[in-house]
């Protein structure tokens, strides 16, 4: 809680129980897992979010009549592994 309290008041939650959560930049992508297993981490979901990008590339190469429609290389595995496939 005090880590809350002292992140809610200061914007640094960093104190005795936390030691060096960085500040979120567009390079680190830095969070901090509060929960049983409790230690920064970078990248959130960096699978899922490229997965949207891929997407939104085929969307785009589709829309373009002069491109063929190709699935990039690599993206049905991602899809797969995405949603929980074992490869």
């Amino acid at each position: 809680m005090s880590t809350w309290a002292r992140f809610a008041s200061s914007g640094d939650p960093n104190g005795r129980d936390i030691v060096g959560w960085e500040a979120f930049t567009p390079d680190n992508e830095s969070y901090y897992i509060l929960g049983l297993d409790n230690g920064p981490a970078n990248n959130l979901r960096v699978e899922r979010m490229d997965l949207i990008e891929k997407a939104w590339s085929i969307r785009r190469v589709q829309g373009t009549p002069s491109l063929p429609a190709v699935m990039p290389t690599g993206l049905q595995d991602l899809m797969l592994k995405c949603n929980g496939a074992k490869s």
